[in-house]
């Protein structure tokens, strides 16, 4: 036995890859809709900050940005004493328009929070990476 390979795929499941199929097997995804660029962007804010509202804010610049398709979600990955992390993933239609997304999302979001006085309460601002 070759052992498994296991992958993530964008939507967050795992695929476990006995690799001796793929050793001995090729596979070709001819769906249009395949898109292998995922975008995984952490805003961290201040615990006093409203999770609900912070997710709302960030999946409808997500979509404005990047379209309602392309726009898998934003989840609390880490809340501490003090502050909170929620990570937004969005899939880009292409390699070559990746980066622009991700530069246009950090922009925006950053600018958005500001104007919606989200987070901006506390010690710290809002960081988006």
């Amino acid at each position: 036995s070759l052992g498994y390979t296991t992958l993530r795929a964008p939507a967050g499941h795992l695929i476990v890859l006995p690799n001796a199929i793929a050793a001995s097997q090729v596979t070709l995804n001819l769906s249009t809709t395949f898109a292998p660029w995922p975008l995984a962007i952490a805003i961290r804010l201040s615990r006093d900050a409203g999770i609900e509202q912070a997710r709302e804010l960030a999946l409808r610049v997500a979509k404005e940005d990047a379209g309602d398709k392309s726009v898998l979600g934003c989840f609390v990955v880490k809340i501490d004493a003090s502050s909170m992390t929620l990570e937004l993933r969005v899939v880009a239609a292409d390699a070559a328009g990746r980066d622009t997304l991700r530069s246009k999302l950090l922009d925006d979001l950053a600018r958005r929070f500001v104007e919606a006085h989200i987070g901006t309460n506390g010690a710290e601002l809002p960081a988006f990476s």
